[in-house]
């Protein structure tokens, strides 16, 4: 009987290695870890919820209470009439800065034809539209070539949206053309250096 005893205690001692193994190899720290880790993030997220609700949220009640205060003070400083005058000020400054906004600067074209214009062509008129934002020259060139190079050199410039070419007639002298440019709306709402 010993012999058979001695086999089972080893089988029982065989057993009980086996299930500290298991109970050894089961990772029972990481559930635990993950939630200690979760509950305090949730407490920090609720505390800096709390305190900028009810702290924060406080303090910035009270500063735009004590500024409508200064500011009913200051207003209360100021007579009646001179806030009157202010205000019409104001919107007089407000309206001029919409007119000159919105004013053409006519003075571009002639810094934009000394640019563009070649030696062999010259202008006897310009009519200009601001409403269009196109300009009708009529001009004198030596011959058909130099208007296509007064043409393609208009064509080129950056201020330009498109050109047209209206009338072309050959006299002895020369060629007499007409032509319109209609610019774009940059060029002409804004001052030329």
């Amino acid at each position: 009987m010993d012999i058979q005893e001695d086999k089972n205690n080893k089988g029982q001692q065989i057993s009980g290695s086996q299930e500290e193994l298991v109970v050894e190899q089961m990772p029972i720290g990481w559930p635990w870890r993950l939630l200690i880790f979760t509950i305090i993030v949730f407490a920090l997220s609720l505390f800096i919820y709390f305190g900028l609700r009810f702290g924060y949220g406080a303090y910035l009640d009270t500063a735009s209470k004590n500024l409508d205060k200064d500011i009913k003070t200051l207003s209360d400083k100021v007579p009646p009439a001179d806030r009157e005058e202010f205000i019409r000020f104001y919107s007089q400054i407000i309206n001029l800065k919409t007119v000159l906004d919105n004013h053409p600067y006519g003075s571009n074209i002639f810094k934009f034809l000394e640019k563009n214009t070649i030696g062999s062509i010259y202008f006897t008129s310009a009519e200009m539209s601001v409403s269009s934002l196109s300009l009708k020259l009529n001009g004198f060139g030596k011959d058909f070539e130099s208007v296509a190079q007064q043409m393609a050199l208009l064509e080129k410039a950056s201020e330009v949206e498109r050109v047209f070419l209206d009338q072309v007639n050959v006299q002895k002298e020369g060629v007499t053309f007409s032509l319109f440019l209609d610019f774009k709306r940059e060029f002409i709402k804004k001052p030329l250096l």
